[in-house]
């Protein structure tokens, strides 16, 4: 009886860490799309201050998105946000296009990371 109830309380303690691992990553993840939401809306404007919204919020989240996260699956999402900054200067209309693949790239981790039957089958 002892070993069942050990045993019900480790599967208690895993899913919970489960559970709050998903919530880290969620948050992460919406924090970023706000930011790269942000930064869209001020392209017209001064996008300055957006892009440095953005990178702050990516060394925030960087390190638990790493530890969370398959880095095969953060490496094109790393890429892209690193090649921000430097496309800012350039053309506006490839820059957006990058904003954009940056936006669907992070919409694409939060369905592979939602919990769903659609992922587990």
């Amino acid at each position: 009886m002892k070993r069942f109830a050990v045993a019900l309380v480790l599967l208690c303690v895993c899913i919970a860490v489960c559970a709050l691992c998903t919530q880290s990553v969620h948050r992460h993840l919406d924090a970023l799309c706000a930011a790269v939401d942000s930064l869209l809306a001020d392209l017209d404007g001064n996008p300055q201050e957006a892009m440095q919204t953005l990178q702050a919020e990516w060394q925030r989240s960087e390190t638990a998105l790493h530890m969370l996260l398959t880095h095969r699956t953060m490496d094109e999402l790393e890429r892209s946000l690193l090649l921000l900054p430097e496309q800012m200067q350039g053309d506006p209309a490839h820059f957006r296009e990058t904003c954009r693949r940056v936006r669907l790239l992070l919409e694409n981790l939060l369905d592979a990371e939602r919990v769903s039957l659609k992922n587990i089958f």
